[in-house]
């Protein structure tokens, strides 16, 4: 799994975590983790893109859900970008709603 962190607008007030490949495991799911949760720090606005994501599992979803709360407690937006497999997932599992899952990072959709 690849992590990466990418300025969305030229303001700089907005974020895109982009995360490709397998989401699965403690390992992974810290990483993903960790990034999100040090561009809400600086960011006002971040979105997780899992586009590119081949697979996510309760680890990763943790993780998401762990990002959504703080950047909900810290007053901040917080969006994931999904589709497929990744998307089916998470909209299964009763977390579509709570992590404003959507289909792209576009940030003026925030």
């Amino acid at each position: 799994m690849v992590v990466t962190t990418k300025r969305l607008d030229a303001e700089g007030k907005a974020a895109v975590v982009v995360a490709e490949g397998k989401l699965s495991g403690q390992g992974a799911s810290d990483r993903l983790c960790r990034a999100m949760l040090a561009a809400i720090e600086r960011y006002e606005a971040v979105v997780a893109d899992l586009l590119a994501a081949t697979d996510v599992d309760a680890c990763a979803i943790g993780a998401l859900a762990q990002a959504a709360a703080t950047a909900g407690m810290a007053g901040k937006i917080f969006a994931v970008a999904a589709v497929g497999e990744v998307a089916g997932t998470i909209e299964g599992l009763g977390f579509a709603g709570a992590l404003k899952l959507r289909e792209s990072v576009e940030v003026e959709e925030l």
